[in-house]
């Protein structure tokens, strides 16, 4: 079960770092191709400060650690560290991926 926790982990912060490098590209390409145009407020609030993204798994990582501690590791204790790590990847990606969309896909109405 203890590996269990630390696979996780590692998987968020993959998921953190390809979002980082994913967010950096994006804003090279607002910042070269489009500026004329003006950033809309999801992208300016998820990927300006993209940096946000490295730090993102500490709390899970602080989590494993202590679990780690532990002797003995409850089940229950192991399915909701997975569910908030699950919750956590579903939520950064669609917000990365929603906030570059926005951003890159010129919409007019």
């Amino acid at each position: 079960m203890k590996t269990f926790l630390w696979l996780m982990v590692v998987a968020l912060a993959v998921l953190c770092v390809g979002c980082w490098c994913f967010a950096f590209l994006v804003m090279q390409y607002l910042r070269d191709f489009r500026v004329a145009f003006a950033v809309p407020n999801l992208t300016r609030l998820v990927l300006m400060p993209y940096t946000w993204l490295l730090f993102c798994p500490l709390p899970w990582l602080l989590c494993a650690i202590i679990l780690n501690v532990r002797r003995e590791i409850s089940q229950s204790a192991v399915f909701i560290f997975a569910g908030t790590v699950a919750i956590a990847m579903v939520v950064i990606f669609c917000a990365v991926g929603l906030a570059a969309f926005v951003g890159v896909v010129p919409f007019k109405l």
